[in-house]
């Protein structure tokens, strides 16, 4: 495949089309793909060229972006914020003089009914709210926005799911750029063509959603990364 760019191309494209872009990791309850991270840790530089100077992030509360923000230090937390490769990028954004925004609500009812199915009314409800906090929080200057999985999508699924990034877009008006690092996570094999293509770049590159080729190019997300490394941890 031709079109191929690294993350960093990529990332200072996104800028040049918008004043907030979105990108994602991957994670499954505390299982992640630390690569995912370790991607947005090259990204921070790149986007501080572009006069970003804010970072929003998922899983962030109000009061440890607060302390970190004081103290210019990431305090200890639970969750995706205590693992080491999710609180190093988190630091290299502080370190670059950064602040933080917390967006996640305060809501902290769970989506599974006992029966194991999921309750898309709490699931819509925590995407409206994410997508509310972020509206209200902009700061002005350009922002990238760090979240998880597919709340960077910018339409709503078949079954009624209503995305953060899409009710986002509504809210502000602004058209956001998405970068999804997922495309490649539990691919069982990524075909030896794509595999030499990537290790061309160090093992993740990606494309533009306009030089995808198929399946991909149906997906809603401005840019893709794909990966030969997409390990669980």
């Amino acid at each position: 495949m031709s079109g191929w760019r690294t993350p960093e191309e990529l990332l200072a494209i996104g800028f040049s089309r918008s004043s907030v872009v979105m990108a994602n990791e991957f994670h499954n309850g505390m299982l992640r793909c630390v690569r995912t991270r370790r991607v947005g840790r090259r990204l921070l530089p790149v986007a501080h060229e572009h006069g970003v100077r804010h970072l929003a992030m998922e899983a962030l509360w109000d009061e440890i972006a607060a302390e970190a923000n004081r103290e210019r230090r990431l305090p200890d937390a639970p969750g995706y914020l205590g693992q080491p490769e999710m609180r190093a990028l988190v630091e290299d954004g502080l370190a670059l003089g950064w602040t933080l925004i917390a967006y996640e609500p305060t809501d902290s009812r769970t989506p599974f009914r006992p029966d194991g199915t999921v309750d898309q009314e709490i699931v819509n409800a925590r995407e409206a709210d994410q997508a509310r906090n972020l509206a209200e929080r902009l700061p002005g200057t350009p922002l990238l926005v760090w979240c998880g999985n597919s709340h960077l999508e910018k339409a709503a699924s078949a079954d009624g799911w209503t995305p953060m990034g899409m009710l986002f877009q509504e809210l502000t008006g602004i058209e956001y750029f998405a970068l999804d690092q997922t495309p490649t996570i539990g691919q069982a094999s990524l075909g030896e063509e794509l595999r030499a293509d990537l290790e061309r770049f160090g093992g993740t590159a990606g494309m533009l959603r306009e030089e995808l080729p198929e399946p991909f190019c149906g997906r809603s997300p401005d840019a893709l990364l794909f990966s030969t490394d997409n390990a669980l941890f």
